[in-house]
Formats: structure tokens, sequence, C-alpha cells
């Protein structure tokens, strides 16, 4: 998968070093690294943010300085794993809670919360039993399910970081930034994420 972005300057650092992140779990699982290509040359582009004040909402359009970013490759994972139960553990005893028909191997009732993946002893409330297709099984612990179920997609890392500049100025315009009732602030955020969304037209998770 190959794609660009327009990703403000500022943020250009950032993007890398979550990319290098990224890409030593890539390494440590076997995968194929992801590629980031960073156009020498800048370019003006538009963004148009909400700004809040009391019940009114303004729109202000200005002018960031970006690069165009080209992003290649997937997020990190080992292949052909699905997860057919977690287990959380109250008591000490384990309770299942399957997302599909198959029966769990009896040791998953009796080995207790240990992760057979990295191997580190240590108490867990849950974990998860992953059968492979090769009909391997295995169980994870919470910190290395990402090891089978995927990483941070980088694309949407990129994207993130395209928009975010909308949304962390809109914050710090806010005089009851870091102040007051949190629900408040939450109340003002979303507003402004919904008022980028229907500006922009469109969404990314």
């Amino acid at each position: 998968m190959n794609d660009k972005y327009e990703v403000p300057e500022s943020r250009i650092e950032e993007l890398e070093a979550k990319i290098a992140k990224l890409n030593r779990k890539a390494a440590k699982l076997g995968c194929d690294p992801i590629t980031i290509t960073i156009s020498e040359e800048t370019k003006q582009v538009e963004r148009t943010r909400a700004i809040i004040d009391c019940d009114d909402t303004a729109f202000r359009t200005e002018i960031v300085t970006a690069r165009e970013v080209t992003v290649e490759g997937e997020a990190p994972k080992l292949n052909g794993w699905n997860v057919i139960a977690s287990i959380d553990y109250v008591g000490g005893e384990p309770i299942f809670h399957k997302l599909s028909d198959e029966e769990l191997p009896l040791r998953f009732r009796t080995q207790g919360a240990i992760c057979e993946h990295c191997a580190s002893n240590r108490f867990r409330k849950y974990v998860y039993a992953l059968k492979s297709g090769a009909d391997e099984w295995k169980q994870v612990g919470s910190t290395c399910l990402k090891d089978f179920t995927g990483h941070s997609n980088p694309h949407g890392i990129a994207s993130y970081l395209q928009w975010l500049r909308d949304i962390i100025v809109f914050m710090e315009d806010t005089e009851s930034y870091g102040q007051g009732d949190v629900r408040e602030l939450l109340t003002r955020f979303l507003t402004a994420a919904c008022a980028v969304v229907r500006i922009d037209g469109g969404y990314v998770s």
C-alpha cells in the first residue's frame, strides 16, 4: 500500500519517530519494513479549524507549511492467527468469553495466566486464546496481542498527524483548557472534532 499525505512540517519529526518504532517491531516479528519518503519541497496548504466561543461556533482558515510524505507498508503482525477467546481471571479462576464455537485445549483451563509468546512471568488479569491456520494454539497476554492482530497502521499515523494540528490549536485557543470541569472540555473538543469532519468531508479512526 502506497499513499501520500500532506503533513505539517512541525509534525515530521514525530512521524519519523513513530515509523522508526514500528520498524523495530517489524524487524522483531520478521515483517517487511515500512518506508517513508519526505519531499524536500514545502507547500502551503489550507487548514480550516473550528473556534468555539460559548454557544457560537466560528471557523478560521489558516495557511500551514507542510511536506508531502509517501508511506509504503503495512502494520507489522504475525499473519495467520485468529483470536478464539478472551480469558479473564477472577479469584485465580479462568472465565472464558469465546468468539467462536472452537473447543479450546484443556491446558487453557489449567496453565494459569501465562503468556506463551514473551514467556514473562507476571500477574495478568486477562489473556487470549489464539489459533493459527496450521491448527497451532497459543495463549498470549494483552501486551503481546498486537503482535498477532496488528500494531499501529502507518497510514493511520500519517493521516492523523496530517490533521492533528486542527484539534491541537483549537484546544490551545480554548480559554478553559486545563481548567474547570473535564466533561465540559470533552464536549467542546468533540464539537470541534465534528466541525473538522464536516468541513473536510471525511473521518479516519
